[in-house]
């Protein structure tokens, strides 16, 4: 019982630090840095990669995506080789920080690059995958977020069945979840047939 309860909270700190991590807004520490404004009231309102590129341009939005990857990636690369059963909720919560950041009152981004950066750290064949996979709907649809919600949504129930065993394996489904959740506004003018298209 002893070990049962140390191995839960080590787990708790484990989670802790992950959402931490997610919670780290590179997005906006880029854009003051770069003199771009406050992400917070300009653009989507969100912290992420997305709304870098829209009032930076590519080079900010692409320091801005390999950052907010980066922190997934780190979190579940280290995860993996201290215990596998962290995997899943250290994922979970890396991208849970990275929506609900504790150091923006729990505002942040959509989640879809933190999440791609922890899958490619657990499996670079699912990674890749997801990126043929967004690319496609992309071609497709021409619609950015809808090809991002069908690439989370792909890969959640990738991780899932490569993993159903785990005892945890749930959790990639919350992670979708959260990353449709922070989607919602999206969503919407989608239905409205509002939302913006490229090319």
């Amino acid at each position: 019982m002893q070990v049962d309860r140390f191995y839960f909270c080590y787990l708790i700190m484990w989670l802790v630090g992950s959402y931490l991590m997610g919670a780290l807004p590179f997005g906006v520490w880029i854009s003051r840095l770069a003199s771009l404004g406050s992400l917070q009231t300009t653009g989507s309102g969100a912290t992420g990669a997305t709304n870098v590129y829209r009032i930076g341009g590519k080079i900010w939005g692409g320091l801005t995506l390999f950052l907010d990857a980066l922190k997934g990636g780190v979190s579940v690369y280290v995860a993996r080789h201290v215990d596998e059963v962290f995997v899943p909720p250290v994922l979970l919560f890396v991208v849970l920080g990275h929506i609900h950041s504790c150091w923006l009152r729990g505002k942040g981004g959509k989640g879809v690059a933190t999440a791609w950066g922890g899958v490619m750290a657990l499996s670079w064949t699912l990674g890749i995958g997801g990126i043929f996979f967004w690319a496609a709907l992309v071609y497709i649809t021409r619609v950015v977020s809808f090809a991002s919600l069908g690439a989370v949504f792909f890969l959640s129930f990738a991780l899932f069945f490569s993993k159903q065993h785990h005892p945890l394996s749930f959790c990639f489904f919350l992670m979708g979840a959260l990353i449709f959740k922070a989607h919602i506004p999206n969503i919407k003018r989608l239905y409205s047939g509002t939302e913006p298209r490229i090319f």
